[in-house]
């Protein structure tokens, strides 16, 4: 069969603008350098969307490697998307709490094995209106319930259970790490998940990256530890946040 010239033409420049416009590359995961082929398609805020084997996903740009992140930023300032607030392509309104049947994806929360997972389902094996749908290679998870109020219950009830990550809706999120910012020389580190050896990795890179920590207890199935040395809460909290990683942080007990 003979194809028009004109359609034949068509075609083949719907193909090479597909393919400048794409933007394909190999995207690195920062917390475990977990590489994946996929294209480009837009940055809204602080998420970013690509597409792997015809599937859209939505992430967060700080899961990402620095480079990655730049490309983002680049890409950002090209399309005018760079630079227009927090909740800049987020859903819902940061301000309501959505009523009804509602659902949101976490990304970046620390997942590196089956064992996390199950962590994650247990802290919420009383919330019958929840359920938790896991994409391995985008490393997200969607939590879906009844509310909006039901949703955001099980995402403060995963993070106390260990787990720090960054949604794409406005309003339900998880809390922020805070903390004192006074220093101390010694803290009790508790509500931690130490399941495998990938978790205590995880955990070693950021007390590696707190300046002024000098020592730790930290040991694969604790479910606390200790750190010495002369530092904040506050820098603790944040580069256990960095990590996908929560944690209860005080002083130690008398």
């Amino acid at each position: 069969m003979k194809i028009p010239v004109l359609l034949y033409l068509t075609t083949i420049a719907s193909f090479f603008v597909f393919a400048l416009n794409g933007e394909a590359r190999t995207w690195t995961r920062a917390k475990d350098n977990k590489k994946i082929e996929a294209d480009f398609v837009k940055v809204e805020g602080d998420k970013v969307t690509i597409n792997r084997g015809g599937k859209d996903m939505t992430l967060a740009v700080s899961i990402f490697s620095k480079e990655d992140q730049d490309f983002i930023t680049a890409q950002g300032k090209k399309s005018g998307e760079a630079g227009k607030g927090a909740t800049a392509g987020l859903k819902g309104d940061p301000k309501v709490l959505p009523k009804g049947p509602t659902s949101v994806v976490l990304s970046g929360a620390h997942l590196c094995c089956s064992k996390c997972g199950k962590r994650m389902e247990k802290a919420l094996e009383r919330y019958d209106d929840i359920k938790l749908t896991f994409d391995k290679d985008a490393g997200t998870v969607t939590f879906a319930g009844d509310s909006g109020q039901a949703v955001e219950d099980a995402l403060f009830k995963v993070h106390d259970a260990g787990f720090y990550g960054t949604t794409d809706h406005a309003r339900l999120k998880m809390k922020k790490p805070g903390g004192s910012k006074k220093e101390y020389e010694a803290v009790d580190v508790r509500g931690i998940h130490l399941c495998c050896g990938k978790c205590e990795k995880a955990f070693k890179k950021a007390l590696k990256s707190v300046k002024g920590v000098d020592e730790h207890t930290l040991e694969k199935g604790k479910s606390s530890f200790k750190v010495t040395g002369k530092f904040t809460i506050a820098e603790l909290a944040k580069a256990f946040a960095d990590e996908g990683l929560s944690a209860t942080i005080s002083p130690p007990r008398d």
